[in-house]
């Protein structure tokens, strides 16, 4: 895309009154690494004790390997491949015309938990109901972010976890 492109070139790291962009793999590592600057601290009023809320502890640590051993490495030809594969179908599909957000930026990650980790049989809306509001929740939905409706939004999450739960205990 043109704009990270120049984003990279001309201005890496951009600030902004609401936000900082980091463009370059190299900044945003630094930024991941250095939690004594850029905490996850203000994640904790609400997500208590979850691993994502914490910086540099063993819990953090220990639940973060706990993922990574979840996900096999050597699956990520595969899984690119599929990605590839499914984002051009989807566009092939689309016929000149696509909501890149619902269309593409969610519909391949739900086709690839349905299709990758044996979820073959749910309803990909209800899966993208769920991934969306539960994100909405654990991430926007902060006391700092200033939502309009917090708990419209924690009643959306309950309403898409209960609707899923239902689902797969049939």
């Amino acid at each position: 895309m043109p704009f990270f492109k120049e984003l990279r070139e001309q201005r890496p790291v951009l600030v902004m009154p609401e936000l900082v962009l980091a463009a370059r793999f190299s900044d945003c590592d630094e930024i991941l690494r250095r939690y004594d600057l850029f905490s996850a601290a203000l994640l904790k009023p609400k997500e208590g004790s979850y691993f994502m809320a914490q910086d540099d502890t063993a819990v953090h640590w220990r639940e973060k390997s706990i993922m990574k051993s979840i996900l096999d490495f050597e699956e990520l030809p595969s899984i690119r491949h599929y990605v590839g594969t499914k984002t051009a179908a989807i566009l092939a599909a689309a016929g000149g015309k696509i909501d890149a957000v619902d269309g593409l930026s969610r519909a391949v990650p739900v086709g690839l938990v349905q299709d990758k980790f044996g979820f073959t049989h749910s309803d990909p809306q209800h899966l993208r109901d769920w991934s969306y509001w539960n994100q909405m929740d654990a991430f926007w939905n902060q006391a700092f972010s200033g939502a309009a409706d917090p708990q419209r939004i924690v009643r959306e999450r309950e309403l898409a976890t209960w609707s899923w739960g239902r689902i797969w205990s049939r």
